[in-house]
């Protein structure tokens, strides 16, 4: 009996944490990184690609994560990726892609991107996503980190 309990209670906790997890809806959003954005995202022209810039010590990011990970959940489809990225483990991508706030969320199809900028709520949220591609008429995905020159010029850009 000693040897039944035991094992018992492991499975439960293995139980008890799977159904965490899939309540989370985690399993149905990709993680990011540099190294993706290059090797999976720029030259991706089959897919719509939904991804949130975050910090794990912010406030409106832990607020509105389970929203973006309920909609992955629900709009699981092979048309659309949906991604994360930790701008304070992913530094290079979040500066590559100027990210600034967060959460931001950017919308990549067809080598181009739109940042999305009304109330987070999960209606704009799915009008946002639900663009057809050739409605996405954004800027180029960039390739490389902008130099120094090119990030004062940015900088005085995002100023005025």
């Amino acid at each position: 009996m000693d040897l039944f309990t035991p094992t018992l209670l492991s499975i439960l906790i293995l139980l008890s944490s799977s159904k965490e997890s899939y309540n989370d809806h985690h399993n149905y959003t990709k993680d990011i990184s540099l190294h993706e954005y290059k090797s999976n995202i720029i030259n991706n022209k089959s897919k719509k690609w939904i991804i949130m810039f975050h910090s794990p010590n912010c406030y409106h990011c832990k607020q509105f994560k389970p929203i973006f990970n309920k909609l992955a959940y629900e709009k699981d489809s092979s048309d659309i990726v949906f991604g994360s990225a930790d701008c304070t483990i992913e530094t290079k991508l979040c500066k590559l892609l100027r990210i600034n706030s967060y959460p931001s969320l950017k919308l990549i199809a067809n080598q181009k991107f739109i940042d999305f900028k009304t109330k987070r709520s999960p209606e704009n949220l799915i009008s946002f996503i639900d663009q057809p591609v050739s409605n996405i008429i954004g800027e180029s995905l960039p390739i490389k980190e902008p130099g120094v020159v090119e990030e004062f010029l940015l900088n005085v850009k995002d100023v005025s």
